[in-house]
This record gives structure tokens, C-alpha cells and sequence, in this order.
């Protein structure tokens, strides 16, 4: 236009858009030609500084760079692309690519978005890594290759055609004890244009494989929502995902309808970085929405073993450890589910469909075949737990495990609890338990940098209520712990235990345990533990074959054992208070008072080796000359007790009657020194108006405490 107009002024006009119009030919002409004969390969030594800059990585370009400007989607080929890892890395390479071609659309680019319209990877290789202290490899965002902190990872731009040939990927994420190898390929068909991506391999030595599906890319817009399918097998675990992205390929934005199912919840944390605790056989599904480095998850409902669960979780990966919080609930609870977050062996099918076999566990992580843990894996860094220093063997830790024991040996994952904060609420409305009369649990759960507590723990009976708290301070090795529980008005007749007949202990329980103790399992804690146990039952009633066994009547007892007698005898106070010290739980003071028998026991529980030694003494109120008396013993297990008769040489009983006449001051004596606030709320008052005061004769016939003893008149 502008030539036109100087054509119509003047010939000199004329003569000077002549030369202007050849001139701007030529540019043109020489730009054509550069870029038809230039040689691109002079620019790769450029080209992978570039890349270094951006990735903070090593880079070389070893093949040929051919470019292809002059089209409206321009696209380059580059061979033998090369990217190192980070100088911490085992492996030299992160990406050995022998042939990548990407073509963008010129159009888009110019209206502002990247769209590339096709990205063809022949043979990558891909290997990354994570080290124990977090770093990854395949994360950049600053010339040391440090990750941004709080800023989400995952997006991509639009690809509109993707396709990977003979791909290879090996990953060692040393964090999460997770290794990986397999192969990778993407193309779509030629006939519905479906987009497939298929991988497999193995994860942590068990099969592996993904498989993702979704429409034709050919169609996609950077500001249309794009649908896919995903189906990912690892180990036990097996995902499908529908997964909806409003901006592709921008993964920091997406909603998914998930299920997941699998054999143990804490198995996910190789594939999600997250503490979950152990649980049965699983299938649990809900919507998951991400939002940056946030993630909720709603409407989660599903099934942990025989109970359900349902409720909201919400997960934020911005800070230095993931943080889960939430609420979950159970409508109807398996108490059996709930013992195998502590260590407990899970019920799992056995193979032919046969009987449940018993799972063998570590607390956050599942054993393999004879005792081989995840760290055994070949490329895998041993476990990050540190072995006992000075002390351990005080501490428990060299006791074995029990075989066939009640008290459950399965280690706490140090690493994955100091990797990860919580604040959960749980709460289960009714309770299925085969011989425990329990109507509800609740408890809230909080980790934080290692220090797990688990406060309110709360277990509510038909009567009466168990409530307390644990601690568990992951940040030592061996862990801490401290357990305090409280028995609020049990009333015992609820335990009758699988018979049909009457319970053999009646009346209220009350009763404290306060535990302290080292371990990373929970029969180690038991191992090391000290504090003390103190339960009251007032105004109850004791089997009269109990009462007989331990000392009316050791015959006629064992008659009215077989017999089945029903009858009982009124208990007017009972006191049983245990000192744990390393791990044995000894009796300090057991008093049962009946009209006509004074129960006193003694004895131990030594929780290293789970082995009973408790006794029984009985003392008739009244003289008889024709009565024997034994103790009753409880020996065995704390998995398998054995009660029976003491073939110990009988006591005479001339005599005794007489030297511990009735009980007054002693037993009001010991209930308070016990615990004050136990003897408060337990109505014993009844024994001091009842009874006449007892001389020091009878006050040494209990088993005081000497820090217990009552003080002597005159002395404060």
C-alpha cells in the first residue's frame, strides 16, 4: 500500500518502492535460505546450556538438531538428548532420549497459549530418585534443582498428539522404601482415535501396571475440560480413577471420582506418601478434588474389613510435611478391625478359599514372606529406624517376640510417622465385639513432627465408660509412650463372657492405669513399662464357687464348680492395686471383702514374656475346724491363663480367724492411699460404720505399701 501511494507522486517515488520492494525479497529470500541450509547442529552446544539453566542439570545434545520453521505448526527433532541428575544421585542419567520430536501451533503461540500438537519420544529412558532427606531429582525450579515450596507440580501444557515408543522408567523413592522398573508407551488408535497410555513393571518387586484411556487428543482445547480413565495395579492396591481436567493438561487442578480397594491401607503410602495406619482387607471409593498442593476428598464411604467408614479428609502437601486432617465414621464397628492398627494380625483369606490365616505386620507397612521387610529389597535403603543405643536392653528392645503371644510385636514405621502430620477425628456409633459389651468408640487423633496422640480415646459400654489418652513421641528411638486410662462405673455383670449364665463378678469398677514405657511395638512398650493399675469394685457380688475355692472349702468349692452353682456372696469393697517396674506388673495391694471370706492376692504378670504368677489367699471371718484353705492360682499366659488350686501345703487355719477379726481401718486405709481420687467416688464408707475398729495386728495382715502405711499416731 505504502509503494502504491509513492508510485501516484512521483517517478523518483517510483524508484525508491522499487528498490524497497526487492530489498524486503531479499530478506525474505535470505531468511528462506538460512533456514533451509543452516545448520541447526551449531546450535546445540547452545541449546543445552539452555536446558542446564532451566533445569539445573547437566545437559548434552549428542545427535543431530533438525528445526522446521516455515509451517504453521513448526516443529525440531533432536537426537541423543541427554540430562543428568542431580550430583547426590546413584544413577548419572535422569533422561537418555534418543529421539524427540515436538511440533507447537503458531497460531495458538501467538494468541498466548502453548499448544503442542505433537510430542512423538522414541526409547526414552527415565530414571529418578528421592533421598532420605526429600530431595527429588526430578524436580528443578532453581539452578540447585531445589523444589519451590507451597507451589503445587504438574502442570503441562496441551498436547494434542502423544506418542512414546519402547519407554523405560526406573524410579527409587528411598522416603517411601518404593522401587520401581517398568516400561511405558502412549499412542492413539487409528480407528476411534482414542488415546491409550499403558505401563508395567514391578513395585518393590510385586507386579506392576497403569493403564490410562481417554478421548481423541487431536480435539482438545487449552480452555475445555479434558475426561480420562486410569487403572493402576501396584502390589495389593487397585485403583480406577475418572478423572476430569478443566484446564489440559494442568494436573494441579482435577476432580476424580477414585475407588481404591486392597489387602492393607498402609501399603497406599508407597504410592502417596502418606502415614496410614494398618487396616484389614479394604475397598473404599469417594470424589477427590486437587487444587494446587491441596487436595479434599468427599463423600468417602467404603469398608475396612467387617466394619464401614464414611466421612471427609482433606490433605495439604504446601508445607514441610504433608498434613492430613478430618472426620471419619463408622455406623457399625468390628472391634476385631480395630486392633490390627495395633499390631494385631489381620484375618485374610487363605489360599484355595480356605480357612482366614493371620497376616503378620509391621505398624505401617505389611511383612513380606518370612520376616522380609520392604528394606530388603534389592536398590532399596535400609529402614531409617536407628538401632537401640546405649540403654536398649533396659529399654526392651532385646526381647523377642512371644510365639502364639497376646500383646502384639509389630514395629511402628518411624520414618513414615516423622514424614507426615494429622489432626483425624474417628468415631464408631455401635461396636460388633463377640465378648465385650461395647456400644461406641471415639477418639481424635494428632501427629505432629513425629509426636503422635491419640486424646480423647473413649470406649463406651452399656454401662460405664473406659476414657483416657496415649502419647507416642516418634521423635526418640526407641519411641516413648505414655498410656493413661480411666474405668468409670464398669458395671461388671456385663462381662459374662461366651456362657449363658450368670456373670461371675457383679457390682461397679472403677480404675486407673498409668503407663509409661520405651518400644516400637506395643509388647515392647509392655516390656519396659512402669507406673501403676488401680481398680475398686464396690458394692458387688463374687461367685460363691469362687469364694469357696479360695478358701471355705476347697472340696465343696470344687463341688459346687461342677455343679454350676449360681449362688453368690456380697462383696463389700475390693481394692487391686499393681506397680509396673521394667515391664512387670506386681502386686502392691489386692483386698476382697466378703461377709465370711477376707480375699488378699499376690503375684505378677511379667509382660516380656507374657507369663501369669498370681494367687488367691482366702481367710474364713469365722472358726472352723473342719475347713481347709488353698490359694487359687491364676498361672499360664496372658493369651492362654490357667486357674486352678495351689498344691502348696494347706494353712492351718486355727487360729487365723482370731488374728484378723473383722476389717475396718486397714482397708480404709489402703483404698486411700491407693488412689484419693478413686477412693472418693468408691462407696466403701459402709465398712466403717458397719464393723469395729481392728487393733495393729490386724493392720499388718495386709499388704501395705511401706510408703503406704498409715502414720503413726503423733506423727504427721
Amino acid at each position: 500500500m505504502v509503494s502504491a501511494v509513492l508510485m501516484k507522486t512521483s517517478p523518483r517515488s517510483r524508484h525508491i518502492a522499487r528498490w524497497i520492494g526487492i530489498g524486503s525479497g531479499c530478506v525474505v529470500l535470505a531468511a528462506v535460505l538460512f533456514a533451509v541450509f543452516f545448520d541447526w547442529n551449531s546450535l546445540r552446544p547452545a541449546v543445552a546450556r539452555a536446558i542446564s539453566s532451566r533445569t539445573g542439570r547437566p545437559a548434552s545434545i549428542d545427535g543431530n538438531l533438525t528445526v522446521h520453521l516455515f509451517s504453521f505448526t513448526p516443529s525440531a527433532t533432536v537426537e541423543g538428548l541427554k540430562i543428568g541428575n542431580p550430583p547426590w544421585a546413584q544413577r548419572p542419567l535422569m533422561l537418555d532420549l534418543p529421539r524427540l520430536t515436538v511440533a507447537i501451533s503458531l497460531w495458538r503461540l501467538v494468541t498466548g497459549h502453548l499448544v503442542i500438537t505433537r510430542l512423538e519420544a522414541t526409547g526414552p529412558q527415565v530414571d529418578v530418585e528421592e533421598n532420605a532427606e526429600g530431595k527429588a531429582s526430578w524436580e528443578f525450579g532453581s539452578p540447585a534443582g531445589a523444589p519451590e515450596n507451597g507451589k503445587a507440580k504438574g502442570a503441562l501444557p496441551t498436547i494434542r498428539h502423544l506418542d512414546i515408543a519402547d519407554g523405560r522408567i526406573r524410579a527409587d523413592l528411598r522416603p517411601r522404601k518404593l522401587s520401581l522398573a517398568g516400561s511405558i508407551s502412549a499412542d492413539e488408535s487409528q480407528g476411534d482415535r482414542a488415546f491409550h497410555l499403558e505401563g508395567q513393571g514391578e513395585i518393590n518387586a510385586k507386579p506392576f501396571s497403569i493403564h490410562l484411556s481417554g478421548g481423541s487428543l487431536i480435539d482438545i482445547e487449552p480452555d475445555k475440560p479434558y475426561t480420562f480413565e486410569s487403572r493402576i495395579t501396584a502390589g495389593d492396591i487397585t485403583t480406577h480413577s475418572r478423572v476430569t481436567i478443566p484446564r489440559p493438561f494442568d494436573l494441579t487442578e482435577f476432580t476424580a471420582q477414585e475407588s481404591v480397594q486392597g489387602d492393607d491401607l498402609a501399603n497406599a503410602f508407597y504410592l502417596t506418601g502418606l502415614a496410614l495406619p494398618n487396616t484389614p482387607p479394604y475397598q473404599v471409593q469417594g470424589v477427590v478434588h486437587r487444587s494446587g498442593t491441596k487436595y479434599r476428598v468427599d463423600h468417602l464411604q467404603g469398608h475396612l474389613g467387617g466394619s464401614d467408614i464414611s466421612g471427609e479428609l482433606a490433605i495439604d502437601n504446601g508445607g514441610p510435611r504433608p498434613r492430613l486432617t478430618g472426620s471419619l465414621t463408622s455406623r457399625k464397628l468390628d472391634i476385631a478391625d480395630l486392633a490390627v492398627p495395633l499390631g494385631a494380625p489381620a484375618k485374610t483369606p487363605a489360599p484355595g478359599g480356605g480357612a482366614p490365616i493371620d497376616q503378620p505386620r509391621q505398624l505401617g507397612g505389611t511383612r513380606l514372606p518370612a520376616k522380609r521387610s520392604i528394606a530388603d529389597t534389592p536398590g532399596v535403603e535400609a529402614a531409617s529406624v536407628a538401632a537401640p543405643g546405649p540403654g536398649a536392653a533396659s529399654s526392651g528392645a532385646t526381647h523377642p517376640p512371644v510365639s502364639g503371644g497376646l500383646l502384639p510385636d509389630a514395629d511402628l514405621q518411624l520414618n513414615r510417622v516423622r514424614g507426615m502430620d494429622a489432626d483425624v477425628t474417628y468415631r464408631a456409633d455401635s461396636v460388633m465385639a463377640s465378648k465385650l459389651p461395647m456400644q461406641a468408640v471415639r477418639m481424635h487423633i494428632r501427629l505432629q513432627n513425629g509426636l503422635l496422640r491419640i486424646d480423647p480415646l473413649a470406649f463406651v459400654l452399656p454401662e460405664g465408660q473406659i476414657t483416657g489418652s496415649l502419647r507416642i513421641d516418634a521423635r526418640d528411638t526407641p519411641p516413648q509412650s505414655a498410656l493413661e486410662l480411666r474405668l468409670d462405673d464398669l458395671k461388671l455383670d456385663q462381662f459374662k463372657g461366651s456362657g449363658n449364665g450368670p456373670a461371675p463378678l457383679e457390682g461397679t469398677l472403677l480404675g486407673r492405669v498409668q503407663l509409661q514405657g520405651a518400644g516400637s511395638s506395643i509388647h515392647k512398650f509392655a516390656s519396659t513399662a512402669d507406673g501403676t493399675v488401680t481398680l475398686v469394685v464396690q458394692n458387688g457380688q463374687i461367685s460363691k464357687t469362687l469364694a469357696e475355692l479360695a478358701g471355705i472349702d476347697v472340696v465343696k468349692g470344687l463341688g459346687l464348680l461342677l455343679a454350676q452353682n449360681t449362688q453368690h456372696v456380697d462383696i463389700r469393697c475390693g481394692v487391686a492395686d499393681f506397680e509396673a517396674r521394667s515391664g512387670v506388673l506386681g502386686v502392691e495391694t489386692m483386698v476382697i471383702d466378703t461377709p465370711d471370706v477376707l480375699l488378699t492376692g499376690r503375684g505378677d504378670a511379667n509382660f516380656a514374656n507374657e507369663k501369669l504368677n498370681f494367687s488367691i489367699q482366702g481367710q474364713p471371718k469365722k472358726p472352723s475346724l473342719v475347713r481347709l484353705r488353698a490359694p487359687v492360682t491364676l498361672k499360664g499366659s496372658l493369651a492362654k491363663p490357667a486357674v486352678g488350686v495351689s498344691p502348696e501345703k494347706l494353712l492351718a487355719q486355727a487360729g487365723a480367724a482370731a488374728a484378723l477379726g473383722t476389717l475396718l481401718t486397714p482397708f480404709a486405709a489402703v483404698l486411700a492411699f491407693v488412689d484419693p481420687g478413686l477412693a472418693k467416688n468408691a462407696n466403701c464408707a459402709a465398712l466403717m460404720s458397719e464393723q469395729e475398729p481392728v487393733g495393729q495386728a490386724q493392720a499388718q495382715a495386709l499388704p501395705l505399701r511401706k510408703s503406704q502405711q498409715p502414720p503413726q499416731a503423733g506423727h504427721p
